[in-house]
This record gives structure tokens, sequence and C-alpha cells, in this order.
């Protein structure tokens, strides 16, 4: 099972409504909760979380001391280029 981890600033509203919109979109192309985790925190917990995870998909500016591979996720903020976001969230987990 791959893991996803979604931050952003205070780690509520906006990493919630992008982690609903990453568990969506990856029903939709046919991987389901045994195939993929979905997590959510705050910019400042991510040191803490995100050598537990595969990726990082985050809203804001990623900590230089994070190592974890991410995809940055505004597009799920703004509404433009989600499908090539979540075409690279499939590519960076090797689905």
């Amino acid at each position: 099972m791959k893991r996803i981890l979604v931050s952003c600033g205070v780690g509520i509203s906006t990493s919630a409504a992008v982690r609903g919109q990453i568990l969506d979109s990856l029903e939709a192309k046919g991987f389901g909760p045994g195939d993929v985790e979905v997590g959510q925190c705050r910019i400042s917990e991510l040191p803490k979380f995100a050598g537990q995870y595969d990726l990082i998909v985050t809203t804001c500016a990623l900590p230089s001391s994070i190592h974890t591979p991410y995809v940055l996720g505004i597009a799920f903020f703004t509404g433009v280029g989600t499908e090539q976001v979540m075409n690279d969230i499939v590519s960076a987990l090797e689905l």
C-alpha cells in the first residue's frame, strides 16, 4: 500500500478538501482503500510525519528539511490543472 500525506498551513479545511479530491480521483482511476492511504497534517507537523509516507502533496512551501518526494497541490485549491497533478501523483507513486 502506498501512503500520501496532504499538508497545508493549518491542516484542517484545505488539506481535508485536497485529501477528498485525491481520494475521489484515485477511486475514479480504479484505486481503492487497499491501494492508497491518504492522511493529512499541518505543514509544521511535516518533519514528524513525512518519513512515514511515500509522497507529500502540499499547498504551501515545503520545509527544506523534508526529503520525501512531493507534488505541489495548488491545483486542487485553484481548480486549474488538477488532472495533471493527479497524473503526477499516480506517476510518483508508481501505481
